[in-house]
This record gives C-alpha cells, structure tokens and sequence, in this order.
C-alpha cells in the first residue's frame, strides 16, 4: 500500500489590532436647540453618537475623516451631523464640527436655529455619510427631516456641503432634494467622490405612500411604498450640482433602500442596495441585494443583477430578548483596486440566525459567487451591521458585533465588535479578531426602535492598515454619556 504524507496547509494569520482612540465627546448642541415649538415628539438621547461613517483621504492617507449622528431622537433623526478629523493617522481627532443641515447647528454657529435656509427648515438630520474628493476637499451629504412622527414627515431634504481645510468649517448646505407632506421621504443617502475624475455621486431612495399616514406608526404598519433610487452629481468637485432624477423604478409598492455608489478603477459606477419586493407577482415581502453598473458617470445605468435573497430575522438580546435595531436592510460594498475584484457583505439569516455573508464579483458586477458566512461568530449568536473593504494589498476586511461574550445575566446585554481578514481574496478568513477590549452593554445604546448603535459603521484603509470606525456604549458616566465613537487600527 502506498503512503502518502499529510499536506498541512496553515491557518491566516491572525490580524493586529491597536487600542481604541475615543473620537468623540459632550454633544456641541444644547438642549431645545431646535427652538420654541420645535421637535415636540420623542425622547432625546443627549451626548448619544450613533451611526458613524469613516473616509481616508488618498491624496494623504493620514487624513482622515468621520462623521455619526449627535443626539439621537426615539423617533427618527439626530440634533445634527457631527464630524472629526485627523491628520496623524487616527492618533488624535479634532472636536466636532458640523455643517448647518438643522437648526442645531445653526444655533451652535450662532445662536440663532432660524439662521438660513436650507438648514433652518429641518428639525433634525440624519444618515451620516463623508468622503474625500479632488484636491482633499471633504464632501459631506446629509437627510434632513422635520416632525417625523408625522407619518413619514412634513419635510425631508438631501443636502450636502463640503470643506477645503479638513472639516474646521463647512460651506453652505446646496440642497439637492427636497420634499414635503406626510406620505413621501428621502432616505438612506449616501455621497461618494472619485478624486480620479473630479465627480462626486449622491445616491438615495425616495419613499411615496399612497397617502398621507396619520403618524409614524401607520407609516411603519403601511403594507409597502413605492420607492425608486434617486441620483445627483457633480462634474466639478461639489460646486455644482445635476438635477436629481430617478435611476431605477422597482415597481409601484417595491422599493430600493441603503443605495451606496462606489467606483471601479476604470471609472465605472457601481449602486449597491437592498431591494424590497412587495407586488403581486412576489407575494409577501422579498428582499434582495442587488447592484447595477454605470459606465458614463450616472448618465444611463444597466438594470440591476441580483447578488443574493435576503431573510430577514431580528437580532434580540439574548435571555430577555429586547430588540437590536441593526444593519439588516444596509449592504456595504468595496473594491479592490488594484484587480477590480468586488466585494459585498450584508447581514442575512438564511441560517436561521442572522449572519454575515459575503459575495465576490470578478467581471465588474455582471455575475455574483455563492455568499459565504464570514462572520465567526459561534453557532446560534447572531453577527450583525456588517462594514467591508480592501486595503491596498488586496486584503478584505469585514466587521461586525455579535453577543458571543455574553452572560447568563439578563441585566445586561454584553456585545463586541470583531474583524476578519482575508488575503487571498476571501478564499480563507484569519480567525476573528476583537476589536473592543472589553465587552460593552448593548442594552445602554438609545432606543429607536431597538436599542441602536447605528444602521452602519465605518470601514475604511490607509495603506495596508483598516481604520475601523464604530460606536460602543460606555460602562460609566451612564446617562450623561451613554455611547461614543472609537477608532482602530487593524494590520492583517
């Protein structure tokens, strides 16, 4: 009999990860900043950061750049849009600033919530979203809403500013989008620059009832709504703007929602979002990852190729099963752009527990592999709000939370967030790596329809290093300062 000797093949290293650098401290915003008669409804979360979004400028990868919602509100929406910026890499991040997109802010400038328009006109922003475009200018877009418990709000903007000295100060609001009544809303905007080209592309789903709802709980009960992906650019670095037009119409009650644009090497644009299909000819309520191409700057886009079904389940704590409002509805995307390779992650329970899935294009987004769980989270936890990237070796990062740490206790609901890395274009994972360095209690994030530290976190690289941006509750100062931002760096 012929013997053969036993290949070893070795397991991924395992990724480094520095300690975390708090980003972010006491709100810059009072209370009542929104002024007499103003945001009447809900519960403020004051000192609350939640949802950040991280960008590394690559004309200088020690710039870098985040922005989270700042006091968030129970009912939708923040006081405003805060941002930081470092220029040493992550060492050390400036105080917030923010850009006048609601009245906060305004009141913040200058003592006064009924400053100028646009920005006065809005109770509340939401969606936080920043990137770097031509000559390090910072682009910032933001979804601006007043009174939201009033079905789907009486008013709901997409604005978006930019800054030239590294977020100290923000040029006014231009407004992209603007809509009023209780059956329509702007949504999930996202906003990508490509320093390559001098563009920068506005992305976001607009949501119109069939009527106007009576408050924001018959907006929520409401079988489906018609909400097509809405698009502006700008040819010139921001100054200017294209008109907002629809790009996709799903069908009259299916509807796109966390659309996010990135661009390919060669300049082609690729829109990624969760697609809700509610019509007749798909009974009951279907969700789907899809992405479509653009190869003429947003001028025309292909129809959309499905990446993967979605199940939806509900992330819970564990024993006493409160509600998590996580990423569910929120792919993320990136490329790597040495190759073009594509890659998407999304939170998913085909499994029966929600999960992290990934899938990988090689020809420009035309056809998907098979997802794979990359979350590693032990059987029967729940992985949840995924962020994805490539650094600038090819190595993929994705990041997540999950419950594995937690107790027998229902007192609290201990989370962390973790990394995994691939080098070999996601064919093997290093095992997960943490993040937090100690457990934080997910139970003392703000409620908003489940405990909430955001619909997504941030991800970004500078080098070959991954700038993991991320919101974690705080074990004291509870009720003064519930939650905060935190960096990371993470080396493969």
């Amino acid at each position: 009999m012929a013997c053969g000797a036993a290949v070893l093949v070795a397991s991924p290293a395992a990724a480094a990860v520095s300690p975390l650098v708090r980003v972010t401290g006491a709100s810059p915003f009072a209370l009542g900043c929104a002024g007499p008669g103003h945001d009447r409804t809900g519960t403020v979360h004051e000192n609350d950061e939640v949802e950040p979004w991280v960008a590394v400028d690559p004309a200088d990868p020690d710039h870098i750049a985040g922005a989270w919602q700042q006091d968030r509100w129970s009912d939708g929406g923040a006081h405003g849009l805060a941002t930081s910026t470092s220029i040493d890499g992550g060492a050390s991040w400036t105080g917030a600033t923010f850009a006048d997109v609601s009245r906060c802010p305004l009141f913040a400038l200058s003592g006064d919530p009924g400053g100028q328009d646009p920005g006065r006109r809005y109770d509340r922003a939401s969606d936080p979203w920043v990137s770097w475009g031509a000559g390090s200018r910072l682009h910032q877009i933001a979804l601006s809403v007043s009174q939201p418990s009033v079905g789907l709000g009486l008013e709901a903007g997409i604005l978006v500013s930019h800054s030239d000295d590294f977020g100290a100060t923000w040029s006014d609001p231009q407004l992209l989008k603007e809509d009023h009544g209780g059956n329509v809303l702007d949504d999930k905007e996202s906003i990508t620059a490509d320093p390559a080209s001098g563009y920068v592309y506005a992305v976001w789903d607009r949501l119109v009832a069939e009527h106007a709802h009576r408050n924001l709980k018959e907006s929520e009960n409401a079988i489906g709504y018609h909400g097509p992906a809405w698009f502006a650019s700008s040819s010139d670095n921001g100054q200017t703007w294209s008109r907002a037009r629809m790009i996709y119409d799903p069908g009259k009650i299916d509807q796109t929602i966390a659309n996010q644009i990135a661009v390919q090497p060669d300049g082609t644009l690729l829109d990624v979002f969760t697609l809700t299909r509610n019509s007749r000819k798909h009974p009951g309520s279907r969700l789907d990852v899809a992405v479509m191409r653009s190869t003429d700057h947003g001028a025309s886009w292909a129809k959309p190729r499905n990446v993967s079904r979605v199940v939806e389940r509900p992330v819970r704590t564990p024993g006493d099963r409160r509600p998590v409002r996580t990423g569910d509805i929120a792919p993320d995307i990136a490329v790597d752009r040495r190759t073009g390779a594509i890659y998407v992650v999304w939170q998913d329970a085909a499994s029966g527990t929600p999960a992290v899935r990934l899938s990988k294009s090689t020809d420009g987004g035309r056809t998907w592999s098979a997802p794979q769980k990359v979350s590693g989270s032990p059987t029967g936890t729940p992985a949840f709000t995924a962020a994805v990237d490539v650094n600038d070796a090819g190595a993929v990062a994705v990041t997540y939370y999950d419950f594995r740490n937690d107790t027998r206790t229902t007192a609290t609901a201990l989370t962390d967030y973790w990394i995994r890395t691939s080098t070999d274009g996601a064919a093997t994972w290093a095992p997960s790596e943490r993040v937090t360095p100690t457990s934080f209690d997910m139970k003392k994030a703000p409620m908003a329809r489940g405990h909430f530290v955001g619909d997504y976190e941030g991800l970004d690289h500078a080098g070959t290093t991954f700038k993991v941006f991320f919101v974690q509750t705080n074990t004291t100062q509870i009720g003064t300062n519930p939650t905060d931002v935190y960096a990371a760096d993470v080396t493969p």
